[in-house]
């Protein structure tokens, strides 16, 4: 998840730098294989740190709904940076960019603390070396 998690984030980041259709487009479609590991791979994650496997569905629904209280609230923040102007400020010209500048960016910040959650559950699993599984 670690690698898929920082795919996110660098593209998310570049979002801003894509001047035309075909450009937004591929960092889309890129960006939609990477976000494909973060939600396919949870269930093992939470798996493989559950001690007692009786508890595995448990512990993966409460994960989801964890989750899901970020798809709810999500939204109406993404909606907020998304209009969010000063009165008596000149508007400026509504490109893709410009009216979604703020939520790619707020997107790319929450990516990058989970990514950095990740990190630190991996580090109080299984210490400071990365080549041991859990």
């Amino acid at each position: 998840m670690l690698p898929c998690g920082l795919f996110v984030v660098v593209i998310m980041f570049c979002f801003r730098f894509a001047t035309s259709f075909a450009g937004l487009a591929a960092i889309g479609i890129a960006n939609d294989f990477a976000a494909g590991g973060m939600v396919s791979l949870p269930p093992l994650t939470i798996a493989m740190l559950s001690p007692d496997t009786s508890r595995c569905g448990t512990r993966i629904g409460l994960g989801y709904t964890v989750a899901a209280l970020g798809a709810l609230f999500g939204n109406p923040i993404a909606g907020l940076f998304r209009h969010a102007q000063p009165d008596g400020v000149q508007q400026r010209p509504s490109t893709v960019q410009n009216d979604f500048q703020g939520v790619w960016f707020f997107a790319a910040a929450c990516m990058l603390v989970s990514v950095f959650l990740m990190l630190a559950t991996r580090f109080l699993a299984v210490g400071g070396t990365l080549r041991r599984k859990i």
